[in-house]
């Protein structure tokens, strides 16, 4: 596995070889998927600090809505033309913009509170890690650039589910 890939200078490189260092940019999340310890962790603790503003400005749930939409489906095709720098792998470990995603759904009902955005990480990691249910069973049998974010897509979403419970009773409750 070839986890040392540094993109070159821009100097006569074709449209095809940029396309593919954009995809490799955008899969590892500005590169950050080659942290060396826990880079699934990094980019999702990125992910808060990224959504940090928006929550706290109170952006409408539907911007984020879109927003992860947006992520989830460019990272999809991201993912899809990155994987092959580590010869078809099926999630290779430098690929995070699937946990920038799912932490991004897990965001997507989050209130102001630094508690809050605390727990949406805790559960997120718990579900992309254990991988329970149906999550696992993703994981395992869909392939290419959809199996790795789908589920992290679905973790964000059992993530949100909670968070959005969470609200209701120390919020809106």
């Amino acid at each position: 596995m070839n986890t040392t890939f540094q993109p070159s200078s821009d100097a006569g490189q074709t449209p095809k070889i940029k396309k593919s260092q954009l995809a490799l940019a955008i899969a590892t999340f500005g590169y950050s998927g080659y942290f060396p310890k826990a880079p699934g962790t990094i980019a999702s603790i990125l992910t808060v600090l990224l959504w940090w503003l928006p929550i706290y400005a109170q952006t409408p749930i539907w911007i984020r809505v879109l927003v992860s939409a947006v992520i989830c489906v460019i990272g999809v095709l991201a993912s899809e033309s990155a994987r092959h720098f580590w010869g078809d792998e099926d999630d290779p470990q430098p690929i995070v913009i699937d946990e920038v995603a799912g932490q991004s759904i897990a965001l997507i009902l989050c209130w102001t509170n630094i508690w809050a955005m605390a727990l949406a990480l805790a559960l997120f990691r718990f579900f992309d890690i254990l991988k329970p249910g149906p999550i696992g069973w993703l994981d395992k049998n869909v392939k290419g650039g959809l199996g790795i974010m789908l589920d992290d897509i679905v973790a964000g979403l059992a993530a949100g589910i909670l968070v959005g419970v969470a609200r209701w009773f120390f919020v809106a409750g």
